[in-house]
C-alpha cells in the first residue's frame, strides 16, 4: 500500500516539470503572437515616410500629365458651344426680321444681339434665343467660357445697314483658360475663328476675314 503511494507521488513529480514546460511553451507562444500581431497592426495602420514621398510623386506626375488634358478638353468644349450659340444667333436673326417690332415700316435685322431675347411681344420677350446668351454681353456673365459683342460696321468704317446686314463676335473670358479662338460671324451665316492672342475687344468692327493674311479661317462644322 506504501509502495502504491510512494508511486502516485513520484508520477506526480516526474510530470510536473512537462506540464511547467507546456505552460512555459504555450505562455511564449502566446508571447511571439503577440509581437506578431502589434508589428503586423503597426505595418498596416499606416505607411513609412519613403511610401509617402512616393505615392505624393507619383500623384504629382499623374496630375501633371491630366490638368493639361483636361484644360484642352474644357477649352475645345466651349469653343464648339459658342460655335453654335453663333450660328442660333444667325437663325434668330432669320426670324426676327419676318417682323416690324418698330412699327416702323421696315423690317430689319436686330442691332443688339440681347434683343433677339428681350425685344417684348404682346408684354412677353421674344425668346429667340435663350436669357443666358442675352445676358452673355460682358466678361462678367459669360456663356460657356465666351462673352458676346454686337458688330455694327465693317472694317473700313461703313456702318451696318440693318436691312441686310448684322454681326456677332465672341470673346474667350479667359484666354487659354476658357478659350483660345475669337469668333464673328455675319449675315452671310458663316462663323470665321482666329487666334489673336487675346481677348481684347474688337470694337464693334466686323474684320476683313477674307483679306490676304487675316489669319481668319472658317470655324469648323459641329
Amino acid at each position: 500500500m506504501q509502495y502504491l503511494e510512494r508511486m502516485k507521488v513520484t508520477r506526480r513529480n516526474q510530470n510536473r516539470p512537462v506540464a511547467h514546460g507546456l505552460r512555459n511553451l504555450h505562455n511564449g507562444a502566446t508571447i511571439m503572437q503577440d509581437l506578431t500581431d502589434r508589428r503586423g497592426g503597426s505595418r498596416s495602420s499606416g505607411f513609412t515616410m519613403i511610401e509617402l514621398l512616393v505615392a505624393i510623386a507619383v500623384i504629382a506626375v499623374l496630375a501633371a500629365l491630366a490638368i493639361p488634358n483636361l484644360l484642352q478638353s474644357k477649352i475645345a468644349s466651349n469653343e464648339t458651344a459658342t460655335i453654335s450659340s453663333m450660328r442660333t444667333y444667325v437663325a434668330a436673326q432669320s426670324m426676327y426680321i419676318k417682323t416690324d417690332f418698330d412699327q416702323d415700316g421696315r423690317l430689319t435685322y436686330a442691332e443688339h444681339f440681347r434683343d433677339l431675347y428681350y425685344t417684348l411681344r404682346s408684354g412677353v420677350p421674344l425668346g429667340l434665343i435663350d436669357r443666358e446668351f442675352a445676358d452673355a454681353g460682358s466678361a462678367d456673365k459669360p456663356r460657356g467660357g465666351y462673352f458676346f459683342e454686337d458688330l455694327n460696321s465693317f472694317e473700313g468704317g461703313s456702318s451696318f445697314d440693318y436691312t441686310v446686314e448684322f454681326g456677332l463676335s465672341a470673346l474667350p473670358a479667359g484666354y487659354r483658360k476658357s478659350g483660345i479662338n475669337t469668333f464673328v460671324v455675319d449675315a452671310s451665316g458663316c462663323v470665321f475663328q482666329k487666334d489673336r492672342g487675346s481677348n481684347d475687344s474688337l470694337g464693334g468692327v466686323y474684320p476683313d476675314v477674307f483679306a490676304a493674311g487675316s489669319g481668319w479661317i472658317p470655324a469648323p462644322p459641329e
